[in-house]
């Protein structure tokens, strides 16, 4: 799933897999595994990621805590968000 979310916000922002590695100052293979699941992102590649293509609190919640078993992550950090900027 989360492939799929990042090659389409990857790629509606114009950018390749190799664009994104150099963007987040990661090598390609690392990147690679990081877009297919297989390795997280860390809490500031998404931060770079959210405001490289603007995207909400929410929409960073549908793509990087959309497991069920992060739901409840999920909703925390919507919340905790939400709250900061209220």
């Amino acid at each position: 799933m989360l492939y799929r979310k990042m090659k389409g916000l990857r790629s509606d922002m114009g950018m390749t897999q190799e664009d994104m590695s150099s963007f987040l100052g990661i090598g390609i293979r690392n990147y690679r595994n990081k877009e297919k699941g297989i390795t997280p992102f860390t809490q500031v590649e998404i931060i770079l990621i959210m405001k490289k293509a603007n995207l909400s609190y929410q929409e960073v919640g549908e793509i990087f805590f959309n497991k069920e078993s992060n739901k409840l992550l999920y909703e925390t950090y919507v919340e905790s968000k939400e709250k900061a900027h209220n």
